[in-house]
């Protein structure tokens, strides 16, 4: 035990010296909060009028649903941030009200909250990666196709999550591939997405 215990330290201190000597970490902006907030919540609320009625689960956004999960603080590359919860999207905003980085808990105990993890996942996606589509039938497709992909996704990586490894989901969009990061810490998956780089 005490063996592992050694191995897991020495990994760890491995990773940071080498970080350390790659570079310095940066943590770009993505791109307003306000912005990306409240077009994540349009494809929600709209999903949940196509499909989340007909099957019985909600979908729903609720814009005014924003508490503060931690005050201002360093994030690793020294931006000052504050942490938010936007209705199950959890970002960590700058001064300036931009976003740094996202965070959601995917909610596996019932099916319901689920449905309403993945849609605001599939919400980011669009806001990010996506221009408004213009007819139902093309919001309607959206959110199948990638309903089928991350369905995909999360069986072939199913026993990497469950040893709680780190799986990268990358999604290719209209504005460029997006790369989304899946880890279970405790049992409980979570989505992060930020675009951290190593600077010389």
């Amino acid at each position: 035990m005490k063996h592992r215990i050694f191995c897991l330290i020495l990994s760890v201190l491995v990773l940071c010296v080498s970080a350390c000597a790659a570079g310095t970490i940066t943590l770009p902006a993505i791109g307003s909060a306000e912005e990306i907030i409240s077009a994540a919540s349009v494809y929600c609320n709209k999903w949940n009028e196509l499909i989340g009625d007909a099957f019985g689960f909600d979908m729903s956004f609720d814009p005014n649903n924003i508490r503060k999960v931690e005050e201002r603080h360093y994030d690793l590359a020294g931006n000052q941030v504050v942490t938010f919860d936007f209705d199950g999207i959890q970002a960590d905003v700058d001064d300036d009200l931009m976003v740094r980085s996202f965070n959601i808990r995917i909610q596996a105990t019932t099916s319901q909250e689920q449905y309403a993890s993945t849609a605001r996942i599939f919400g980011l996606i669009n806001a990010l990666g996506y221009d408004y589509p213009h007819s139902d039938a093309e919001m309607t497709a959206r959110y199948m196709d990638l309903l089928t992909a991350y369905t995909d996704f999360m069986e072939a990586n199913k026993e990497k999550l469950a040893a709680e490894e780190i799986v990268y989901w990358i999604v290719s969009t209209d504005k460029g591939d997006l790369e989304f990061q899946f880890m279970a810490i405790s049992g409980r998956l979570r989505m992060m997405y930020d675009l951290m780089y190593l600077e010389d």
